[in-house]
């Protein structure tokens, strides 16, 4: 026992030391410290307690002076950290104010031309904001697109900014606008609404002129291209800015829409466009089931007519005007020929829809009067044989043929056409 409480005696001068020594240590807060009397709890643990509550309370308070001997240590530590972060932190203040960046920057080498001097770049000229940065041509079709919009809505601006007259069809207007006019036996047999709505406006938009209906014409430089109902004639106009044809003419009943196309047309010559030197663009007043004698209808090759309008009576008549062009290659259409077409059913019945080739390509388009509408080209079927039977001659010619290799014998064969030429002449046929 006594020397148990030695021991403890000694222990308690150990920690009376150590706190003396803390003391005397400043803080780097510069509080003062407070004095701690009892570090130890088994000073008033009763000695009725067990030995094993006697060895934790030992154990414990071994840690606590553990803690108390590296804690001079510790501050040491953290008293050098603080002061490298403070001058690290002044140093950066002073970069700051002279405008010098903490991080070094990377030397990059550029390997100079013999030309160029060792140590000194030879100075390049900036680029241009305004210079071109693809490598697209200049002119394209889009550009091409929105240059024929803007001149055909500089051509047409009475019609733009005041198109009452266009859309505003009475009685009145559809009796003056076509009493100067001769009109054929199926319009003069319409009654008034009939023959009302027959002339009801509608155009087709530009940029679907040039992305689908002149694709579906094909012009070409020696092609005549009448439009039947032309309007004013905004899409002869787009046809002789955007295709090779050098002869554009469209047949109109209404007179003010003739006027209207006209005075577009006197502005366009003013312009001089280069493109259009040598062709020639043309809007008549006339029934197109009587065209004019100056039209010269019957020498048209591709067609195109607006006939969403068309009565059945009319349609006849218009596709029996189309039997007697004899030249004519294609007909773009916004209706059906034949919405129910059967090869034997309409030869049988002798309907004019045999005289074209079917099914019909079919696009969409925009339109003034709908959202969307659909357009139908219908090729020519004597055309359609007669281009087919020179892509088999050319393929079948001597000339078009390669020569045999040198050493070879040239053996004697048939000359059969393609299984697939066969095959589309035969569904042409039928």
């Amino acid at each position: 026992m006594l020397q148990q409480a030695h021991q403890m005696q000694k222990e308690k001068d150990t920690l009376k030391t150590i706190q003396e020594e803390l003391e005397l240590e400043p803080r780097r807060s510069g509080r003062k410290r407070r004095p701690v009397e009892h570090l130890s709890p088994a000073d008033e643990l009763p000695h009725s307690k067990s030995p094993n509550k006697r060895r934790v309370v030992t154990y414990k308070t071994e840690l606590v002076e553990a803690l108390i001997r590296a804690r001079p240590a510790v501050q040491a530590t953290a008293a050098a950290r603080a002061a490298a972060a403070k001058k690290e932190k002044k140093k950066k203040a002073q970069n700051v104010v002279k405008g010098k960046k903490t991080t070094p920057k990377k030397e990059t080498r550029v390997m100079l031309s013999p030309v160029q001097d060792e140590k000194k770049k030879t100075p390049q000229k900036k680029r241009s904001s305004k210079a071109r940065r693809s490598l697209e041509p200049a002119y394209n079709h889009e550009t091409e697109t929105e240059y024929v919009g803007k001149l055909i809505a500089e051509l047409y601006e009475e019609q733009e900014q005041d198109d009452r007259e266009m859309y505003n069809i009475s009685r009145d207007t559809v009796v003056t606008e076509t009493s100067t006019c001769k009109r054929s036996q199926e319009v003069q047999d319409l009654s008034m609404e009939e023959f009302r709505r027959l002339m009801t406006y509608g155009e087709v938009s530009v940029e679907s002129v040039s992305a689908t209906i002149l694709p579906f014409l094909k012009l070409g430089e020696d092609d005549v291209f009448f439009d039947l109902g032309c309007g004013t004639g905004k899409i002869l106009v787009q046809a002789a800015l955007q295709t090779p044809c050098k002869t554009a003419i469209g047949i109109e009943l209404m007179q003010n829409r003739v006027l209207e196309g006209k005075k577009a047309l006197a502005r366009l010559k003013e312009r001089d466009v280069s493109i259009l030197r040598g062709k020639s663009i043309e809007v008549l007043q006339g029934d197109i089931c009587e065209p004019p004698e100056e039209a010269g209808l019957m020498n048209a090759t591709v067609v195109f007519i607006n006939n969403v309008m068309f009565g059945p009576v009319l349609m006849l008549k218009v596709l029996a005007l189309l039997k007697d062009m004899r030249k004519l290659k294609r007909v773009v259409m916004l209706r059906k020929i034949c919405e129910r077409h059967g090869h034997e059913k309409c030869t049988r019945a002798g309907n004019y829809c045999v005289e074209y080739v079917h099914p019909p390509d079919e696009a969409e388009i925009d339109v003034s009067w709908a959202d969307k509408t659909s357009v139908y080209l219908y090729e020519n079927v004597e055309y359609s044989l007669s281009e087919l039977t020179k892509q088999i001659t050319r393929m079948q010619s001597p000339t078009t043929r390669s020569p045999p290799p040198k050493g070879k014998v040239k053996k004697k064969s048939s000359l059969v056409p393609p299984v697939d030429f066969e095959a589309k002449l035969d569904a042409v046929a039928s």
